[in-house]
């Protein structure tokens, strides 16, 4: 299991994680598939069709004039998320 990429993280920095994942162990707790379901869980929030389009909207909403943005933002909420059954929040 790695702990951090030398010399981004430090010698300190590694004792300090190794140590909390020895007391994970002694607890009965597999540290490697602990950070894989954690992994899994992040990946799941982010990989919905309501995570990839508030991702990629918060990508390109920058490049179009206000009206473009507000039409696509009613596109994605509206009509898109209504056949996903994706909930969003209310308009501003």
């Amino acid at each position: 299991m790695a702990l951090g990429e030398y010399p981004t993280v430090s010698l300190s920095a590694v004792r300090k994680k190794a140590h909390d994942l020895r007391g994970l162990v002694a607890a009965g707790v597999d540290p490697v598939a602990l950070r894989r379901e954690e992994e899994e869980q992040r990946n799941h929030e982010t990989r919905t069709f309501r995570g990839v389009t508030d991702e990629w909207y918060t990508t390109v909403k920058g490049r179009y004039r206000p009206a473009y943005q507000r039409k696509t933002e009613w596109i994605l909420r509206v009509v898109l998320c209504a056949y996903s059954g994706a909930k969003w929040p209310p308009f501003r």
